[in-house]
């Protein structure tokens, strides 16, 4: 069996706002001691979104362990939401209409010049698939809410378009959603907890 975590990075700096693709940080501090926290589950692998809110958590565990294995991996990014991307709520308050009509049936209604929640699907399960026969275990996967909830529909087999599944699934920031992995073919990968708050890791065989 191999233990794999989604790890949703920690809260971003600035408004509220709709980051997607935008490149927003998480302040340095809450970085580091989400790093802190994270050393007592002594992952063996880490795979990231590049994108620095989740990058920067993982270059800083690999600065307290040179020796763990690090990848970033571009399909695992959030949805790009084209032109309402990276900016704030109060900014968009004149587009409300469009991003309620979103909410309600992302599969129906994409944003201007956005990805298709279609094409996010496709492209963060093909990642996954892609990394699940190397896989080692107690590895850690840091990537972003929208791109988490999109594995668990494609690994519980739900229906991704069901807005329900957005709009009630809480995935909140630095949540770990824990996977058992057994070895079949195709392999056999159990849900263990979703969004479960950074705590004393599980004991080993749990």
């Amino acid at each position: 069996m191999i233990r794999v975590s989604l790890l949703r990075h920690a809260k971003t700096q600035g408004p509220a706002a709709l980051n997607g693709r935008t490149d927003v940080l998480v302040a340095p501090e809450r970085q580091r001691e989400v790093a802190s926290q994270l050393q007592a589950y002594h992952f063996q692998q880490v795979i990231s979104s590049p994108l620095s809110r989740c990058a920067d958590l993982a270059l800083l565990l690999q600065q307290h362990s040179p020796q763990l294995p690090v990848s970033l991996e571009a399909d695992f990014q959030e949805m790009n939401f084209g032109l309402y991307d990276g900016r704030s709520f109060d900014d968009l308050a004149p587009y409300w209409t469009e991003l309620e009509a979103f909410w309600r049936s992302p599969a129906d209604n994409p944003l201007p010049q956005a990805e298709t929640l279609q094409a996010c699907y496709q492209r963060v399960t093909a990642a996954w698939q892609r990394w699940l026969p190397s896989l080692q275990d107690n590895s850690l996967i840091i990537a972003h809410g929208g791109t988490i909830r999109l594995l668990l529909a494609h690994i519980l087999k739900v229906d991704w378009r069901n807005p329900a599944w957005f709009a009630s699934l809480a995935i909140g920031n630095q949540t770990l959603t824990r996977l058992d992995i057994y070895p079949a073919q195709p392999p056999v990968v159990s849900v263990k907890c979703i969004g479960s708050e950074l705590s004393a890791p599980p004991v080993s065989g749990e």
